[in-house]
């Protein structure tokens, strides 16, 4: 196995082809292109992340552009974003990986039918309420191969030793208004934010339901990444996370945990990293929440967390070609042969 493995998350922020409008605004030039995934590449090089989550991946092509700038993933990486093409309005979210995936990545576009929801519509009552399926960005599932490394011509191959990765771009807290609403009523304004609440929410309990799919009663490690849009605290994240009390031993294999709250040492955790600014307000909205099996506390750990990195220093900048979300990467020391 492995003898270190580094997680990333990293929004782009519309990470686009030249030429191609931004929400109904001018694209970016060649020009700027250029320099946009220049940047990237050097946070690629910078960080050194072994598999990284990218949001906000508009086209796969520009993805890939940005990717082969670095030195890091230029050459030997599997790098996708499922359905982002050129001219698509949905961003998508991406990724590239220096470590052999298992199968093919998948990019979840529905909502478990068991827990989508009625979103209100508007009290004029010109637009009904609408049922909420889809998840705002779909998320994208990927298996690694942990051992893939391990396996020598010379040696007897290990078998894979699987884990599963989760990358998300849940709904922001922007207000989502009907046609009817324009947003200067109070009232408009209120029914938005609930309906913002009730997306994520639907959104964060069916990542759940993956998430328990996934780890219920095996020893498959598993991590889920990304853009949150909320805090670590909030009802939506630990909805994600799950809880489950000390003794209930036989629920722990289901409970996701923080990297940042993992680490080895706690005189390493920085109270100051933040990883976005909103009015003025630094948060953390971008976590990387990690099974039991990179707990140190748990006998099922095969390795723990050494240190989480908030890349923001560019953030105080406010440039466009760069991203208005810090880089957050976790290193985990692995530590138990698999054979």
């Amino acid at each position: 196995m492995r003898e270190s493995l580094k997680l990333a998350t990293f929004n782009l922020l519309n990470l686009r082809l030249p030429g191609e409008s931004i929400y109904g605004r001018p694209g970016y030039t060649e020009a700027q292109f250029s320099t946009k995934i220049q940047w990237i590449a050097q946070q690629l090089d910078r960080i050194a992340p072994d598999v990284v989550i990218f949001q906000e991946v508009f086209s796969e092509e520009a993805l890939r552009l940005a990717c082969g700038r670095s030195r890091r993933f230029s050459q030997g990486a599997v790098v996708g974003a499922p359905f982002a093409v050129a001219g698509n309005e949905l961003p998508r979210v991406g990724f590239a990986s220096l470590i052999p995936l298992i199968g093919e990545p998948e990019s979840i576009t529905d909502i478990a039918a068991d827990l989508r929801v009625m979103l209100p519509g508007s009290a004029d009552g010109k637009q009904a309420g609408s049922w909420h399926e889809k998840f705002s960005r779909p998320v994208l599932r990927l298996t690694v191969d942990l051992n893939a490394d391990a396996r020598r011509a010379d040696t007897e191959p290990l078998e894979a030793l699987p884990m599963s990765i989760i990358g998300l771009h849940l709904k922001s807290r922007r207000p989502e208004l009907l046609d009817s609403e324009d947003g200067d009523l109070a009232s408009d304004e209120l029914r938005g934010e609930l309906r913002a609440l009730m997306i994520r929410g639907a959104e964060a309990a069916s990542v759940r339901k993956m998430v328990v799919e996934s780890t219920n009663k095996n020893r498959v490690p598993m991590a889920v990444l990304g853009d949150f849009n909320d805090a670590l605290q909030s009802v939506t994240t630990e909805l994600i996370a799950g809880s489950a009390p000390l003794h209930e031993k036989e629920k722990r294999d289901t409970v996701l945990f923080s990297a940042h709250g993992l680490q080895g040492s706690r005189g390493m955790r920085r109270d100051v990293a933040y990883s976005h600014v909103h009015q003025a307000d630094p948060q953390v909205i971008d976590h990387i929440l990690l099974s039991e099996e990179f707990s140190r506390e748990s006998r099922f750990a095969i390795g723990e967390v050494v240190k989480v990195d908030y890349y923001n220093d560019h953030l105080n900048d406010r440039d466009p070609l760069t991203s208005d979300h810090a880089v957050v990467a976790a290193t985990m020391r692995l530590y138990r042969a698999q054979a």
